[in-house]
């Protein structure tokens, strides 16, 4: 089951923060935790103990403050819940420990670490999840499925089934390409643009659509624009380093409802490590000739169907992505999904992209329509109405903007 549409969601869907890049989630909402000082930029802080960074962290002292906010993620999506439900919507107030619920959180957080080293020896195979299945109120106990987090069940006493009999890694591989064009042919593209639409779906909610284009190139560039309602919400990385910019007009809150959207706002934040390395995943530019200096370890892990779609299975990981699979159809020898966790202290937040309607464009094969998301809604689908290879573009669309730190 789905979280519901939540207060959280309402807001997403004025700022549209996750929507920068279609992978990463909620980055650009600063009330969501208030940092202690204002001058310190995302990179020089996210090192950083999350005490010395944010105000009353209690469970997770020691813990990098880039953690932070997929720890927030991870218990949203985990429980259905928004920010609101533990924190006060104030902001003079959002530190506070006036809430219930918050103290709950804090006997859970410790309940489910004692579990795992008691039980598991450390490993992060009890989380939130294993019981709240997106849901606040647990109706019944639930045993821990291990085919839900392979690989947090992987270990000497459960060591991963053998994948199915099939082609190897490099004949899947090979067919993949070839399945775009041929290695000459994908080799030739220097360059990528799209144009379309991105749809916000929420279960029982109208669909909310937007304009969104990619701007790529085959040296490493890529940057994603989502013109919503207030602004426009940027993704790039360009070589070792990705940031994410909202630049429009930014909502404030007075007792919990937003009353102002007229003030000119920017914010800039880095990209994490592991959120650079999905978006060079979802890059499909990049993807074909760089897929195993990407991920290591790549092994078969046999056959699955991806509704009537039979699909061979990659396995492999990232520096710092633990887990990252890639479906390959068995007829067309395309890439129809990719998987890729995001580690968290308390588990994976599985991202998962399917990419459909392939069609030729100048000789390769790009997908005009994927569909992204994780365990939380909203869900995205993107929906290309042009794409060009080889077209010129300004390498100042990769540069990173001088913008100062935000005050939060």
């Amino acid at each position: 089951m789905r979280p519901r549409r939540t207060y959280f969601n309402s807001l997403t869907k004025i700022l549209s923060p996750k929507t920068v890049s279609g992978l990463a989630l909620a980055l650009f909402l600063g009330w969501i935790a208030v940092p202690k000082g204002h001058a310190q930029t995302a990179t020089e802080s996210s090192s950083l103990p999350a005490e010395q960074v944010f105000k009353n962290i209690q469970a997770f002292k020691g813990v990098p403050a880039s953690q932070i906010l997929p720890l927030m993620q991870f218990i949203s999506g985990s429980l259905g819940v928004h920010c609101g439900h533990c924190h006060h919507q104030e902001e003079a107030k959002r530190d506070d420990d006036g809430k219930p619920q918050k103290l709950m959180a804090r006997r859970m957080i410790q309940m489910v670490a004692d579990i795992n080293k008691s039980a598991f020896g450390g490993r992060k195979v009890v989380s939130c999840f294993t019981c709240h299945r997106g849901n606040l109120n647990v109706a019944r106990p639930v045993a821990y499925e291990p085919e839900l987090h392979p690989d947090a069940a992987e270990g000497p006493e459960n060591p991963p089934a053998p994948a199915n009999a099939g082609p190897s890694v490099d004949q899947i591989l090979d067919k993949y390409v070839t399945a775009l064009g041929g290695a000459e042919a994908v080799a030739k593209v220097s360059s990528l643009t799209q144009k379309g639409t991105m749809t916000e779906i929420i279960q029982g909610e109208k669909p909310t659509t937007m304009q969104f284009e990619v701007l790529a190139k085959a040296t490493g560039k890529y940057t994603a624009i989502t013109h919503v309602k207030s602004g426009d919400a940027v993704a790039v990385y360009n070589g070792n380093s990705g940031w994410f910019l909202f630049s429009g007009t930014r909502m404030f809150l007075s007792g919990g409802r937003i009353w102002d959207f007229s003030v000119p706002y920017e914010q800039l934040r880095a990209m994490r490590s592991d959120e650079f390395e999905g978006a060079q995943l979802g890059d499909v530019l990049l993807l074909p000739a760089q897929i195993k200096q990407m991920i290591t370890g790549l092994r078969t892990a046999g056959l699955e169907k991806i509704g009537d779609q039979s699909t061979y299975v990659v396995a492999g990981r990232t520096k710092n992505l633990p887990a990252v699979r890639l479906y390959f159809s068995k007829d067309s020898g395309l890439l129809a999904r990719l998987i890729y966790d995001i580690d968290t202290p308390l588990g994976p937040i599985p991202h998962q992209i399917d990419y459909s309607d392939y069609r030729n464009v100048s000789g390769v094969k790009v997908a005009f329509q994927w569909t992204s998301g994780d365990i939380r809604e909203p869900r995205y689908i993107f929906k290309m109405s042009e794409a060009q290879h080889n077209v010129p573009i300004d390498d100042a669309k990769f540069s990173k903007p001088n913008v100062p730190p935000t005050k939060p």
